[in-house]
């Protein structure tokens, strides 16, 4: 060994850095069966920890040829053994490193100093461990001494071992729906990004949604629904738990829910109920928090579906060719119906997220309404299939919908009716409907509640919405005012909608003023013209503006 050429000492030290790579993708395995929770089944996470652990081996093999080159240079001299393990103890650090140090710049970024430096020191901890257990069998070989078995068939041997076992213990976690009563209701609720009100109104639906415009005619469409915000989070966040995204301190897409906020899903898991959320954005990803309560979280929007996006070594590189970032609302569907089928028999609660409209080009938004259109009827037709429709409520609302030219601009910027606006049709077997098209303005954090109610679960004391059910039964009559938060040319904007009237006011003082009745376009600013109805807004304001400043640091 002392006598190799430097060539020899890095081919030598890279394989068996590979194998060090292949049993931090062990680790990494582990780590998935912890996180993962799509329904991949056995084989399906069997192939996730394989593509891990092949993909953290060649990671594992480019950093002991990196420094290799460093550690045995052109020179011959010093004792091989030493140089080698050496070596090793770097690549063990340096993939140590590739896992900890992201975390560690998370936890900086949280102003969590001491718990960073403790973070960023264990590389040096682990690489430590590797050189003085190479040090010993390397010197144990260099002596001459037999070693029964060569370093790689046993790390196969262990690899395959592990993540076999792994896989087969991940596949038996238990998905909830057991410890619900038999008899108990379902709840299936559908939220669509991109889709405004206008899609599915009366006269447009039968020629390009007929599905929904059936699904409306027999249950509740509600013609005033307000999403409190255009950023997909903060509408996600305010329909699974019921409060304003302000109060949930979700401004931007990068703002995740905090775990002290109770969700739909996690009052339905506490009850036994089996929970299924599959998503098709990466904006909605285990990131947001939104996954809270959900026994299944399908957010695998990589290549075969598999989560390869969320590995250490694949993942950045869909990420670089674009490759992680959404899935198409079909795929999405696919997986849902299954879990569906799955799952007939227990009482569940499902969310299912699309985002087809959201996507699409101004000249082919027609066109993915009418795809969406048919993906919700899969769904549908799936509870009609199974024979559970008559005991499911139904929930399809929009996220947000789209500006598709209004106001000069085609996307979601600030609070305009055509992206606050969005459609929200219910269907609730068993209730006293008496009102099938409800005029009155609601928002759609008001389904909360409404859940709750008619699944005969307790109010939650948090939730700030309310049970929008009322009005179809006619125990409710007076509309609810929302204010609204969203983003204009890259700052937020405030909004208050009431009594049809709709007031904007940004951060920086510049305020709009709108007579919905009759000016629904928002083309004619009365702000100059109705100082009374103006300063009343801003009273009605005052505190959401305060939030918000907080929120974004702003005095």
């Amino acid at each position: 060994m002392d006598d190799w050429t430097p060539a020899r000492r890095i081919r030598f030290g890279t394989w068996w850095s590979v194998g060090l790579g292949l049993l931090a993708g062990v680790f990494e395995t582990a780590g998935h069966a912890a996180t993962q929770f799509a329904p991949l089944g056995l084989s399906g996470f069997a192939l996730l920890g394989a593509a891990t652990v092949m993909s953290t081996g060649v990671l594992g093999g480019v950093f002991g040829l990196l420094l290799g080159g460093f550690f045995h240079g052109a020179a011959r001299g010093g004792y091989a053994a030493d140089k080698l393990s050496v070596h090793l103890g770097a690549v063990g650090a340096a993939l140590a490193a590739w896992y900890l140090w992201p975390e560690t710049a998370r936890i900086i970024a949280e102003g969590r100093g001491p718990v960073a430096l403790v973070l960023a020191a264990m590389p040096l901890l682990c690489g430590t461990v590797v050189y003085f257990n190479a040090r010993y069998w390397l010197r144990r070989q260099a002596a001459g001494r037999d070693i029964p078995v060569g370093w790689m068939p046993v790390v196969a041997a262990m690899v395959t071992f592990m993540v076999a076992g792994i896989s087969g213990v991940w596949s038996l976690r238990d998905v909830g729906g057991r410890g619900a009563l038999e008899g108990d209701p379902n709840v299936l609720i559908v939220s669509i990004d991109g889709l405004r009100a206008d899609a599915v109104a009366p006269s447009a639906a039968q020629a390009k949604t007929p599905r929904l415009a059936a699904f409306a005619a027999s249950g509740i469409s509600y013609e005033q629904a307000i999403s409190p915000s255009a950023g997909l989070r903060a509408s996600s966040g305010a329909l699974l738990t019921g409060r304003h995204p302000l109060r949930l301190s979700l401004v931007a897409d990068s703002d995740p829910l905090g775990r002290r906020y109770t969700s739909l899903a996690e009052l339905f898991e506490q009850e036994g109920y089996a929970t299924g959320g599959f998503v098709s954005d990466a904006t909605l990803q285990r990131s947001s928090g939104l996954h809270q309560g959900f026994r299944t979280w399908d957010d695998t929007l990589g290549p075969l579906g598999l989560g390869l996006e969320r590995t250490s070594v694949i993942g950045p590189v869909l990420r670089l060719l674009g490759l992680a970032s959404h899935r198409s609302d079909v795929q999405t569907v696919d997986r849902a119906e299954g879990w569906l089928h799955d799952h007939a028999t227990l009482p569940f609660f499902a969310w299912v997220h699309l985002q087809g409209p959201a996507l699409a080009e101004a000249g082919s938004y027609q066109e993915a309404v009418a795809n969406v259109d048919e993906q919700v009827g899969r769904l549908l037709d799936v509870l009609e299939d199974e024979g559970i429709d008559e005991g499911t409520m139904v929930v399809v609302v929009g996220s947000h919908g789209r500006l598709l030219g209004a106001h000069g601009m085609d996307g979601t910027e600030g609070v305009w009716d055509e992206v606050v606006r969005v459609p929200l049709l219910v269907r609730a077997p068993g209730a006293d409907v008496r009102i099938a098209r409800v005029p009155q303005q609601v928002r759609t954090y008001d389904v909360f509640p409404a859940v709750l109610a008619w699944a005969k679960f307790d109010e939650h004391e948090e939730a700030e919405g309310i049970d929008l059910l009322g009005y179809a039964v006619g125990r409710r009559e007076k509309g609810l005012w929302i204010s609204l938060v969203g983003q204009a040319a890259g700052a937020p904007v405030l909004g208050l909608r009431i009594n049809g009237i709709k007031y904007i006011k940004t951060l920086a003082g510049a305020e709009l003023l709108f007579d919905l009745q009759r000016d629904p376009r928002e083309v004619n600013n009365l702000s100059e013209k109705q100082a009374e109805t103006l300063m009343s807004a801003r009273m009605q304001i005052a505190s959401e503006e305060a939030r918000l400043k907080s929120l974004v640091g702003e005095e």
